[in-house]
């Protein structure tokens, strides 16, 4: 009976709400909480309703509510505040949608729709650890480059980025303070290097504190990570991105095609 009720208290058109009956109501909850800060129902820095006026409106459990705000504050939406409540902490961010990267072209029309601004470079040599994260080969020396992904017309960073690219590149690179497209479109243009391949993996991850706070997120919070080595036409590695993707921010999607023989 709660569920009936829950879903037919939040406004919505039909299709909306035949979709809504195939969700858990915790999300169907913290979708509604999402559209109305976005819509400016709650304001940055209002109070969000009390858990028991959450319930009451909504007619679900208390954990259902703490399931939605949970989801909220992973976000990085909401905050809560002791002797306060729970806080809109800002408004949602804009998801960038990709529909397949199945070629450069997809990486080269994200690349120039964002803006890349770099933090830092430096010299490293791969030890161990290294090893394991960007999976490189050990004592391999690589400029290391670190870059926030941002959207023009967002607060928030979309990403934080380590890229790792040959040191032989390193001239032309450390010139570079801002960026609207991809690395590897630089290293064509002022080295005549052709990346013909890319290995992409994506990986459930979450944000240590260092690079929760440089994306304005929260320690722990849930993340995408990406990692793609670019090979050039000889097959040699070239270059290594990693990059974290707080929830709530990006989406991939990939098209699978299926081949049926007639």
């Amino acid at each position: 009976m709660k569920k009936t009720s829950a879903q037919s208290s939040i406004s919505s058109p039909k299709s909306e709400q035949d979709l809504a009956l195939r969700q858990p109501l915790y999300v169907v909850v913290a979708h509604t909480l999402q559209k109305e800060i976005e819509q400016g129902k709650y304001t940055v820095g209002s109070v969000l309703p009390t858990e028991e006026m959450l319930v009451d409106r909504f007619q679900v459990s208390r954990h259902t509510i703490r399931q939605a705000l949970r989801e909220l504050k992973d976000q990085g939406l909401i905050q809560a505040r002791a002797g306060i409540g729970t806080i809109v902490r800002t408004q949602p961010g804009k998801i960038w949608m990709m529909s397949g990267l199945n070629s450069l072209v997809d990486l080269l029309e994200f690349a120039t729709e964002t803006e890349m601004h770099i933090l830092s470079t430096s010299t490293v040599t791969a030890d161990r650890h290294l090893v394991k994260m960007i999976k490189c080969e050990l004592g391999a020396k690589w400029l290391h480059m670190e870059i926030l992904r941002c959207l023009p017309d967002q607060p928030r960073p979309l990403s934080f980025l380590k890229v790792y690219v040959q040191p032989k590149y390193a001239p032309k690179l450390k010139k570079l303070k801002h960026m609207r497209e991809p690395i590897y479109a630089v290293l064509e243009r002022e080295y005549g290097v052709r990346i013909a391949e890319v290995r992409q993996e994506l990986t459930a991850d979450s944000l240590d504190h260092d690079i929760a706070e440089l994306v304005d997120a929260t320690p722990g919070q849930a993340a995408l990570s990406i990692i793609r080595h670019y090979y050039d036409s000889r097959g040699e590695l070239v270059q290594i991105a990693l990059g974290y993707y707080p929830s709530g921010r990006y989406t991939q999607t990939t098209r699978i095609h299926s081949k049926l023989d007639e």
